[in-house]
């Protein structure tokens, strides 16, 4: 199963919130710096449930690309003192949520799955 499957369950098991990309673009370029404050935040992102079964929507989510050979390389030498084993964020994804209490249940289950392993939070 994938981390981009993981990250469905868990949005659709605890409310979590997808990114979607503006303009109708298949996802945000590099160049953009998100929106800043809680309502533009807020209105960046849709509950998943929502998006799962509107194929338009859920071809506008921003989802995380895995990171390329090239930067996985140029952050172990630089950051990381040439130490493969501290870069830990090659595969990820985001999930917003609207209250602590959502967060919680998703990182309780994602702690309780034996496919996943929690880094760092």
């Amino acid at each position: 199963v994938s981390l981009r499957e993981k990250t469905k369950e868990g949005a659709l098991a605890c409310n979590g919130h997808v990114r979607l990309a503006d303009n109708g673009a298949a996802r945000p370029s590099a160049s953009d710096s998100g929106c800043h404050g809680a309502k533009c935040l807020a209105s960046s992102f849709v509950p998943w449930a929502e998006v799962r079964d509107d194929p338009e929507r859920r071809g506008r989510v921003a989802w995380a690309r895995i990171k390329t050979y090239r930067r996985a390389i140029e952050k172990v030498y630089r950051c990381y003192d040439c130490r493969v084993a501290r870069l830990l964020d090659v595969s990820r994804q985001a999930l917003y949520f609207a209250n602590l209490g959502d967060l919680c249940d998703c990182l309780d289950a994602l702690a309780a799955d034996p496919d996943v392993r929690l880094c760092r939070v």
